[in-house]
């Protein structure tokens, strides 16, 4: 097989998971508040890792091999981009 084709399986396997997860929403009713408010901090604690993992410690790691303030610059950017959104 090629890459193309483990792409292709790759987004498709994300598709599906998003599907199921939209299903197991939009199938509870307000009577189960507790357990979506735990699916929602769930999917936070998932974004605030993804963007640690995948965005500030790359970030943090950059401005040490340019013989920068590490936190300093990460901490500016993200002030930034806070101010941004």
């Amino acid at each position: 097989m090629n890459y193309v084709f483990y792409s292709f399986l790759a987004g498709l396997f994300t598709w599906v998971m998003t599907i199921i997860g939209s299903f197991t929403v939009y199938g509870l009713n307000n009577s189960h508040k507790t357990i979506l408010a735990a699916m929602l901090g769930f999917g936070g604690g998932v974004m605030v890792a993804a963007s640690f993992f995948s965005l500030i410690l790359p970030a943090i790691e950059f401005s040490e091999s340019l013989n920068y303030c590490s936190w300093l610059v990460c901490l500016i950017a993200f002030i930034i981009g806070f101010l941004l959104i």
